[in-house]
């Protein structure tokens, strides 16, 4: 029993017989009223969560069908016109999934592929992997996954693939192992580097055990490629020697990503420091030597962050005005390249540069290059428009404006980064607005 009874509690057996009286009411007024042609249909539909419209005639295979009552004045479906999605009360949606265990498994499994076959054709292809996981049909769920477009990922859809790729049967993982590749990139893109390690070292056991034909070449080009991704991330020198070797076996470029990857988290981004005077040079060195062939492979991905990386050193080491120059030639070759992420960093490093010199005239040059770019649909969703406007709110008398809105990426659900801009703009507020004793707590939280 749920409980021994008493004032206001029920025990089990109420409990299974008020949901019997309310399944009875149902059957009796609403579903009795569908003709049974809507009923099986209504049954078919219960096993999807939300739905588009549209599926909903793919799902019959009828595509001028009238839905008549289904869709129209049956208030146990809600439209919701902002997600353009169908959604059951969940008390009418238990009702019909009851009624589940009288359909065939081979109608059912006819459900999910045409539904999957709709959303996969339609763009929907979070939808539709998760369809082709309930028939178990891997290649087309895989197929559906390369769909997606590969690169920084908010860490929740990265967790998406984590887990759909780690529940592949192992099977198919060893007979496909673009699947691990990509299981590591997104472990990478988590900041979880020693499992992304210790699965790229199971790939390239398995490379190395294939035969060596031009689909193994491409194979171990993508694995090199990622193990550059993950030497970028673990701030080591070892990308160099791993992005000349994928721009070795990958003449005609990565199949996987391109210039849409936004690597710039993935590199120095305010954190090329060290307490070695010689370290930092070897740093910028690897990073000149590695990454035009980064940007080779990447279809120009990457470009420019071998300058971001000098004007970020000299403006680290306090050199300011020979900082600009570097920032510049990575705004311009970020530029020819679409990459956003890099320009936005170069424009948030002269942003910077220019309001510790009090240079007014360029901080307006910079703001209308923010407001030019940030508009553009490629770029739109970046973070880094929003913190470049912080940076100066949070040293004028606009700080009010930067108060209560800053959170770090993960807190917004980007992806994690390996510094947090909020680092550098938070201080700035309380040093602003001559609170000494908060800019003591934030140093002291941060250290």
């Amino acid at each position: 029993a749920l409980a021994r009874g008493g004032a206001g509690v029920f025990v089990e057996a109420d409990f299974w017989r008020a949901k019997a009286d309310r399944c009875a009411r149902v059957e009796r007024e609403i579903f009795s009223e569908e003709s049974p042609a809507e009923q099986d249909l209504l049954v078919k539909l219960s096993v999807l969560d939300s739905f588009p419209r549209g599926l909903v005639q793919a799902v019959t295979g009828e595509p001028y069908r009238e839905l008549g009552q289904l869709l129209g004045s049956n208030t146990f479906i809600r439209y919701d016109a902002d997600a353009m999605r169908l959604y059951f009360h969940p008390l009418y949606q238990e009702f019909l999934r009851e009624k589940l265990f009288g359909v065939p498994p081979d109608e059912l499994e006819d459900t999910y592929r045409r539904a999957a076959r709709w959303c996969r054709d339609n763009g929907h292809y979070y939808d539709a992997v998760n369809y082709y996981r309930q028939c178990e049909d891997y290649e087309a769920l895989w197929d559906t996954l390369t769909r997606i477009q590969a690169g920084r990922r908010e860490k929740s859809d990265a967790d998406f693939f984590i887990g759909q790729i780690e529940q592949m049967p192992e099977a198919f993982t060893q007979a496909h192992p673009m699947t691990r590749i990509v299981l590591a990139t997104m472990l990478l893109n988590n900041r979880r580097f020693e499992e992304a390690a210790g699965v790229l070292a199971e790939v390239l056991n398995v490379l190395e055990n294939k035969p060596q034909d031009a689909e193994t070449q491409q194979l171990l080009g993508e694995y090199h490629l990622a193990q550059g991704f993950l030497a970028l991330g673990m701030e080591t020198s070892g990308f160099v020697g791993h992005f000349k070797q994928a721009a070795k076996l990958l003449p005609e470029c990565s199949r996987r990503w391109d210039e849409r990857v936004l690597l710039v988290d993935l590199g120095p981004g305010l954190s090329l420091q060290s307490n070695r005077a010689w370290a930092m040079q070897k740093r910028l060195a690897a990073f000149a030597e590695g990454v035009p062939y980064m940007a080779q492979v990447l279809h120009g991905g990457g470009k420019g962050l071998d300058k971001l990386c000098e004007c970020e050193a000299l403006f680290l080491t306090g050199d300011l005005k020979r900082a600009t120059e570097p920032a510049y030639q990575a705004f311009y070759a970020a530029q020819t390249a679409s990459q956003f992420d890099i320009l936005g960093n170069a424009l948030f490093v002269l942003m910077r540069i220019y309001t510790i010199l009090g240079d007014g005239a360029q901080v307006w040059d910079v703001m209308e290059h923010v407001e030019l770019y940030s508009a553009q649909e490629a770029a739109r969703s970046l973070g880094i428009w929003d913190d470049i406007r912080r940076w100066l709110y949070a040293g004028t008398d606009e700080v009010e404006r930067v108060a209560g809105r800053i959170r770090s990426p993960v807190q917004a659900g980007d992806a994690p980064l390996r510094v947090e801009r909020v680092i550098v703009i938070q201080p700035r507020c309380p040093v602003a607005a001559g609170q000494n004793a908060q800019l003591l707590l934030h140093c002291n939280r941060v250290a």
